[in-house]
């Protein structure tokens, strides 16, 4: 994040959502409304479809971003979602 932070300090003409959008509120609430024995079973489902979707749109934008630096941070950091993403389908088949 600090390094993003500095990117977007440096002039890029993007700016962060300072909220979560009505998609990701509604995956929250779903988590809080899991009776506690599905808890960590939606847990897990919701943190492997994030890391799916986050390295999907990483890798995407490293691929064909319109802001070099942005691109830049894209592909240095799909790896490190792909490795979150490693561990969270680890842990998600060790649930089943």
């Amino acid at each position: 994040t600090a390094a993003l932070k500095k990117i977007l300090a440096g002039g890029v003409a993007a700016t962060p959502p300072d909220a979560m959008d009505k998609r990701r509120d509604g995956l929250i609430n779903n988590l809080n409304a899991a009776a506690p024995r599905d808890f960590d079973k939606t847990y897990m489902d919701q943190q492997v479809a994030a890391h799916n979707e986050a390295l999907t749109l990483f890798k995407g934008f490293a691929d064909h971003g319109d802001n070099d630096a942005l691109k830049a941070f894209a592909a240095k950091t799909a790896p490190t979602i792909q490795g979150h993403l490693d561990m969270a389908n680890q842990m998600n088949g060790a649930m089943k």
